[in-house]
């Protein structure tokens, strides 16, 4: 007979169920079972789904084939690129049989079809994806077992489902999904993050009187000091001029303009890009850096550069900017572990090299 929990969970996956390649006539009739468009489909599985699960072995055949009717019309109407719709659909069999179908089969479906859904949720469907998806796979554990745990491990990895992405409303951020845990290092908070308003950290070439220079913003904790995670933000090379005040503040507040920026892992090239380094317990202790290691599904985008000059009392000018901007990259440290870094966001400060 078949198990509840396959029903359950197959029912919550497709009445959940949206598809990208919904016909054009959206119109089409409903109450017709072979012409429905997606979203008609997917309801019509989910109140087939709600009759199966029901069924008694007196009326098994006829809502087995009811709801067999109604998944041909989602994959008729949705598609099917996975193939997991049709496999539901073999795993029903003929309908005559309520033994003869593979329940660990039909999980295993249910559980590819939750995966597709959850891969392509957004942040407002997010949860619910989540939640469905892990329900699949604990129902699948349950009822086949799982020797190798790569079943729980995925469970394990989903969390909460809590998908709130890191965010900051501060004057200076740097935030990030690290490993899938979220950090958030952030100015004005019982944390005492301060920011970085240094100069440029790097002068690489003299020669001829020309200088390439990087400059970096940092968020790191007073209190305790040094002790929470800290980052620095780093615009490698944006300066390519003269070696003193006058040529670098000429230029300066418009170098920094909005595109995106090819993660350096490499400091000899001398390209224009930008990469991360991250301190978990803090500027003293260890790092972890972007400029090393794979980072070709890596990238920066500076979303909004501003001018914060101010002049001091004996009249001197100092030059700085405020840059805000996304990222992605993978970190690495000295022994080679690495930490991925999603949904990155930073808003940091800095000022000119030269005095």
């Amino acid at each position: 007979m078949k198990k509840l929990s396959f029903l359950f969970s197959l029912f919550i996956l497709l009445s959940a169920f949206t598809c990208e390649n919904e016909p054009l006539d959206s119109e089409i009739d409903a109450t017709d079972s072979g012409n429905l468009n997606c979203e008609a489909a997917a309801q019509e599985v989910a109140t087939a789904a709600l009759a199966f699960i029901s069924a008694g072995e007196g009326d098994y055949p006829q809502l087995c084939s009811a709801y067999k009717t109604a998944l041909e019309n989602l994959l008729a109407a949705c598609g099917d690129p996975d193939g997991s719709i049709q496999s539901s659909i073999d795993a029903l069999g003929d309908c005559s049989d309520p033994n003869g179908f593979d329940d660990c089969e039909a999980l295993a479906n249910a559980t590819n079809l939750a995966e597709v859904n959850f891969n392509n949720a957004t942040d407002d469907n997010y949860a619910d994806y989540c939640i469905a998806y892990k329900l699949a796979l604990e129902n699948q554990i349950a009822e086949c077992g799982d020797d190798d745990g790569n079943l729980q491990a995925i469970v394990d990895d989903l969390g909460d489902c809590n998908n709130s992405s890191p965010v900051s409303s501060a004057e200076f951020y740097i935030t990030g999904l690290f490993n899938g845990e979220s950090i958030i290092m952030e100015t004005g908070t019982s944390d005492n993050y301060l920011t970085g308003d240094g100069s440029g950290f790097s002068v690489l070439d003299f020669e001829d009187d020309n200088c390439i220079i990087g400059y970096h913003g940092t968020l790191a904790s007073s209190l305790p000091f040094n002790q929470l995670p800290a980052a620095n933000i780093n615009f490698d090379y944006f300066y390519n001029g003269g070696c003193n005040y006058t040529n670098e503040t000429s230029v300066f507040n418009s170098i920094f303009t909005v595109g995106s920026y090819d993660a350096l892992n490499d400091e000899g090239n001398l390209e224009q890009g930008m990469h991360m380094e991250y301190y978990p317990t803090g500027l003293e202790g260890g790092w972890y850096t972007s400029a090393s290691g794979d980072q070709s599904n890596s990238q920066f985008q500076i979303t909004n550069s501003e001018s914060a000059n101010y002049t001091l009392s004996n009249g001197n000018e100092v030059y700085r900017q405020i840059v805000t901007g996304t990222f992605n990259c993978v970190l690495y440290d000295s022994n080679g572990n690495s930490i991925e870094v999603t949904e990155g966001t930073f808003r940091v400060r800095f000022s000119q090299y030269f005095n």
